[in-house]
């Protein structure tokens, strides 16, 4: 029988390591960014299983001024939000008018931390949900960047 080669999860777990207080020293729990007019705290918690959700990504924070110098209209829209570490680009859009807000991952710790975050910062109704795996909708109709089922 041939070797099945190196587990998948092994690999990501050399890349992406999640020890508790292995980044302690090299980053702070809570971070604060200012977009849109809105003070965003946002705790990074590098020690849990989060592994890569559990980082605000230089990306993310891109998207975020992006939004901003943009003047991007959130009002009425569900957001589908794919691989932003912490979600802070859900949270500024749902604070822009959000109404819905759509993750790739189900985890207990970062949508406590999404609630806690957003319970009647918004100013209107948000419903958050997660997303068919990502697998079930590759090859399904996608079109101009959204999927339609």
């Amino acid at each position: 029988m041939a070797d099945p080669g190196p587990d998948p999860e092994s690999e990501s777990e050399s890349v992406f390591p999640r020890e508790v207080g292995l980044f302690a020293d090299s980053y702070s729990e809570k971070s604060q960014f200012c977009f849109c007019g809105h003070v965003l705290t946002i705790t990074q918690n590098f020690g849990s299983r989060l592994g890569v959700a559990a980082r605000v990504w230089d990306a993310a924070l891109s998207l975020c001024n992006y939004f901003e110098s943009q003047n991007v209209d959130f009002r009425g829209k569900k957001v589908i939000e794919l691989g932003a570490g912490t979600g802070i680009v859900g949270i500024l859009a749902a604070l822009q008018g959000a109404y819905g807000l759509v993750r790739e991952t189900e985890d207990d710790v970062i949508e406590q931390e999404l609630w806690r975050g957003m319970r009647g910062a918004c100013g209107h109704a948000l419903s958050m949900s997660t997303m068919t795996p990502w697998e079930s909708i590759k090859g399904s109709s996608v079109r101009g960047g959204c999927y339609h089922h």
